[in-house]
């Protein structure tokens, strides 16, 4: 009987989270700011992550075999190490606004320096760019995604974004493959280069974004 009892409150307990943590993905998902910076979020780690899966392969048609790849990938990894160990130290020093542009600008430039051919050693020494902007990205999005939708509905907000990312990872894998495989990594990295472009635009709307809302929010206290 105390088990009946029992399962019935669990029940009771997971229909109220359920309407609570449904309530709590609509209120997200009406917030301007934050669905503008979820998908920023998603379209940089999917163009980090992209360009990280191919340059490998991008790498061997320049002369680089796979154990050399792998030295390159351990140097972008400490470069991430070492970004993320900077930023904790400086903290809130410098505005995650200004943050997220660099992150979107290592991107661009990175990208850029492929689509080149630069010189395979600028080619790797760019690779660690990837580095500064992974490591700028987990360093920030947690803390502002809180200033966005509050504390409460952050684990909800990190979720989103999460999802946004891999559903365009996915698609960018997908697609990307299939672009290098009919026109080559020339191609490849052109129209990934002006996406970066795209991005980096982004990044400076954000800021603007955040500072229209001030403004509203300053009117509307004063009235």
């Amino acid at each position: 009987i105390l088990y009946l009892l029992l399962k019935d409150i669990h029940i009771e307990e997971e229909h109220v989270q359920n309407k609570k943590d449904s309530t709590d993905y609509k209120v997200v998902l009406t917030n301007k700011r934050f669905i503008f910076f979820m998908f920023f979020y998603g379209l940089m780690l999917a163009l980090i992550f992209t360009n990280s899966n191919f340059l490998g392969t991008y790498l061997e048609t320049r002369g680089v075999d796979s154990d050399g790849y792998g030295l390159v990938f351990s140097y972008f990894v400490a470069v991430e190490l070492v970004t993320l160990l900077i930023l904790n130290k400086i903290n809130k020093k410098v505005s995650p606004y200004i943050l997220l542009i660099i992150s979107a600008f290592t991107l661009a430039i990175r990208i850029l320096a492929c689509y080149l051919y630069a010189p395979v050693w600028l080619v790797i020494a760019t690779s660690g760019l990837r580095g500064i902007g992974y490591g700028i990205m987990l360093h920030v999005s947690y803390q502002y995604i809180i200033d966005l939708v509050g504390e409460d509905k952050a684990t909800k907000g990190i979720m989103l974004c999460t999802l946004v990312f891999a559903i365009l990872l996915f698609i960018f894998n997908n697609v990307n493959g299939n672009l290098i495989e009919a026109y080559g990594y020339k191609s490849y990295f052109l129209i990934n280069f002006i996406a970066s472009c795209v991005l980096l635009l982004y990044s400076f709307l954000i800021p603007l974004l955040n500072k229209k809302k001030e403004e509203v929010t300053e009117e509307q206290i004063e009235n």
